[in-house]
């Protein structure tokens, strides 16, 4: 039997974008803060209307202040903060306040309204068979009465932070893009849920 065509080889093999890899946990060091273990779950959810999609975040209970934000095409972005607060750039409109959120012993949970989406690569850009989130995590200390992050404060420049200040991490994910997906606007029908672990 013939060996397959250089060309029927690479169809079939359409290499994976560089980035972290959806729905697996990944190892970040928010120094001083230490390591946290993050994973970007997408869900499909039926119950989302169509051309739309949820962002939403699990954190740690602990005196830490959380955020995270997915980017989407300039100036386009969505982000949450662990205290239940949105902020929100979307055709260049900002608008912040409070999100969906529940408190509990160990863990909190924080989750957007429906957000539109506007074109196909919106919130995730396609590189061949895959989708790829840009996303962003900003941590803070909270001890000792020192306030929240800001929604809607810029952190460039945070990484070498010391505590109590801030760091920001940013991170592109990449995950296979469904088959019923493929062609139509990206993360429809989606849920992308952010989670934070200090351990595994």
């Amino acid at each position: 039997m013939a060996a397959p065509s250089a060309e029927t080889t690479s169809a079939k093999t359409k290499p994976a974008p560089s980035g972290l890899t959806a729905d697996s946990w990944s190892m970040i060091d928010f120094d001083p803060y230490g390591i946290y273990y993050i994973k970007v779950a997408i869900e499909e959810r039926k119950e989302i209307s169509e051309d739309h999609f949820v962002f939403a975040m699990d954190t740690v209970n602990e005196p830490r202040s959380f955020r995270s934000r997915i980017y989407g095409l300039t100036p386009d972005f969505y982000g949450l903060t662990s205290e239940g607060l949105f902020c929100k750039n979307i055709g260049g409109r900002e608008e912040s306040g409070c999100c969906n959120h529940e408190s509990g012993d160990f863990s909190i949970s924080n989750w957007s309204d429906e957000i539109p989406i506007n074109v196909e690569n919106h919130w995730a850009r396609v590189d061949n068979d895959y989708g790829i989130l840009s996303l962003e995590f900003v941590m803070k200390s909270t001890d000792a009465g020192d306030g929240p992050l800001d929604p809607c404060g810029d952190y460039n420049g945070a990484d070498t932070a010391t505590i109590p200040n801030p760091v920001r991490k940013t991170a592109e994910f990449v995950y296979p893009i469904p088959e019923g997906d493929k062609g139509k606007k990206q993360l429809r029908k989606k849920k992308v849920r952010v989670i934070w672990k200090k351990s595994m």
